[in-house]
Parts: C-alpha cells; sequence; structure tokens
C-alpha cells in the first residue's frame, strides 16, 4: 500500500509523505470498522459455552488482522486463516483444511458460518464441513443454481441455540470445543 501512496506523492514531488500518508490511511481506514449489533454477544456466548472459534476470511494479511484488532473479533478467536498468508481463498477446499489441520479437527466437527453464498457456503461445501450456515441478513433470495446450505439465518443470535440443539451439525452433534467459525470480518 506504501507503494501506491509513494507512487501518487511521487507525481507531486513528495514521495516523502508516503509513510505518513500510509499511517493516517490506516488509522481512519481503522477507526470506521464497526461490527453488526449481533457480533460481540454472540462470539462471548459461544466462548462462554466453551466452543472454539475460528476464523477464515479473504485478503491481505495486514489489511485483515488490522480489521479483526481494531473490531475486537480477535480477543473471541482461537485461530484465523487469512488467504493473503496461506495463497489460497474461499471457496477452495484448501483453507478450509489448513484451518482444520491447525485447529486438530475433522470437518464433520466444524460449522461454518458466513455472508456468502458463493465463498462461505460454497467453500464450507467443497471442504465437506459438518455444517454450511448462511448468515442471510438481508433475506436474499438464494439463486437456484447456487448449492444450498445447511442452514440459514437472519441473525447471529439464532447461532448459539442452532448449535447448542445439535441440529447445527446433524448427526455428528455439536460440542463444546468443536469450532463455530464464523465469516469473515
Amino acid at each position: 500500500m506504501e507503494e501506491c501512496w509513494r507512487q501518487a506523492l511521487d507525481e507531486c514531488g513528495h514521495a516523502e509523505l508516503a509513510g505518513p500518508a500510509t499511517d493516517e490511511y490506516k488509522r481512519q481506514r481503522c477507526r470506521r470498522y464497526v461490527l453488526f449489533d449481533d457480533v460481540a454477544n454472540t462470539l462471548n456466548a459461544l466462548c462462554s459455552a466453551s466452543y472454539r472459534l475460528g476464523l477464515v476470511t479473504n485478503g491481505p494479511g495486514d489489511a485483515q488482522r488490522d480489521k479483526i484488532t481494531a473490531t475486537g473479533l480477535d480477543r473471541f478467536l482461537d485461530l484465523t486463516v487469512i488467504s493473503g498468508e496461506v495463497a489460497v481463498s474461499k471457496p477452495d477446499r484448501r483453507i478450509f483444511e489448513i484451518t482444520l489441520e491447525r485447529m486438530g479437527l475433522g470437518p464433520a466437527d466444524v460449522c461454518h458460518v458466513g455472508d456468502s453464498l458463493v465463498t462461505d457456503i460454497g467453500g464450507a461445501l467443497n471442504a465437506g464441513l459438518g455444517a454450511s450456515i448462511w448468515l442471510n441478513r438481508s433475506h436474499v433470495a438464494r439463486g437456484p443454481l447456487l448449492r444450498p446450505p445447511s442452514h440459514e439465518i437472519t441473525s447471529l443470535h439464532e447461532l448459539p441455540a442452532l448449535i447448542r440443539t445439535g441440529s447445527a451439525l446433524g448427526s455428528a452433534g455439536a460440542r463444546p470445543d468443536d469450532a463455530a467459525t464464523p465469516g469473515a470480518p
């Protein structure tokens, strides 16, 4: 990112401002990140119930880690896997396999929650995870060509009950210390 600033400012004769401009841009960007109202309470409830939480997200490592830290998500997470750091992106099954390996879990023991039918739900299905839970906040109709998720919720407030009842993972059953992986910030 700093190189982009350097090139632009060099054309104006002020390449030396690239570092400070990059720093200010990052500060301003981080100040604007806000979680949905249901995120912190839901993640706190899952952590309190001893569920292990991982985050699988696409994007450059530094930008995603800044976002995770700025929003406070890091305090809930046992593991974060970022596509820019592992050179593979959702919906490729390999990013989920990397996550499973790092958490020491099998696919059937994990549910993945995400807001994208293509990258999150498609990726969870590609990886054969125990459940794919579509967070459909906008009540969008699923296209007929897209594979259906295991479950659909419209708020994260619905997630603890879905997991607690065991219906999220079907016959595998959700248990504390299994991973629930909320989608990318």
